[in-house]
């Protein structure tokens, strides 16, 4: 993990007791440098992007070290209890991007729906406007109301769409995620191409959920290629 700007300024000031309970909520992780002057290579333990220890010779004794401290210092009750959302020092971001770091897939238009308003954002108004019956189900809304949303949008009855996704409770995030066409090869090695891809509309109430939906929605359509790869394999 590497720390971002806030954490870093956050750290600058904060107490030793606050940073070794920002440190011990990450996982250990061993890093490597150069000891130029004695042309040898060090080890070092680190969480959260922050060193635990300074430098040993091997990696096994940095690990050693690492995990005694971790477990030393989370058995301290002395410690504060950190609100990082509230101060602002949250992982959030960096957790998703390592959970999400051999993703097939990306994102190429996020609309959180309850930052929208009467005047729509044009993504948003694209999306209700080409609409169709498979896109309806991605908003948990009945066919008639589906309908009724692309009607207003083609009727320039704009103003009231978005009052109709807030009845329906509809704040959550609706993504546009792309995905390029797997040409060749296996899931262990394989071929694409982002000259031909997938597009998919998502959505969920959270941006975790609509990021997991994305992930699924990747591996099945990753699937399905493969499938079809084998096909002409053996129809070859």
């Amino acid at each position: 993990m590497n720390l971002n700007y806030t954490q870093t300024e956050w750290l600058k000031n904060a107490s030793k007791e606050e940073k070794i309970a920002f440190v011990i909520k990450g996982e250990l992780e061993i890093c490597t440098a150069f000891d130029f002057e004695n042309d040898k290579r060090k080890y070092a333990p680190f969480a959260r992007d922050v060193g635990i220890g300074g430098y040993f010779d091997t990696p096994e004794a940095a690990k050693q070290y690492g995990e005694k401290w971790l477990a030393e210092q989370r058995n301290n009750t002395d410690l504060p209890i950190l609100d990082e959302e509230a101060l602002g020092i949250a992982t959030t971001n960096q957790d998703l991007a390592a959970q999400f770091a051999e993703k097939h897939f990306h994102l190429v238009k996020i609309i959180h729906l309850a930052a929208q308003n009467d005047d729509l954002c044009d993504d948003l108004e694209e999306f209700i406007e080409e609409m169709d019956v498979s896109d309806a189900e991605i908003f948990p809304l009945p066919p008639k109301q589906a309908a009724y949303l692309r009607d207003m949008v083609k009727d320039d009855e704009r103003d009231e769409i978005y009052p109709l996704l807030c009845d329906n409770g509809l704040h959550g995030w609706l993504v546009l995620i792309e995905q390029p066409v797997i040409t060749d090869g296996t899931p262990d090695c394989y071929s694409s191409s982002w000259g031909y891809t997938y597009y998919k509309w998502l959505y969920a109430e959270s941006y975790e959920g609509v990021l997991k939906k994305a992930q699924e929605w990747s591996e099945q359509t990753a699937k399905n290629d493969f499938e079809k790869i084998q096909a002409k394999v053996q129809a070859a």
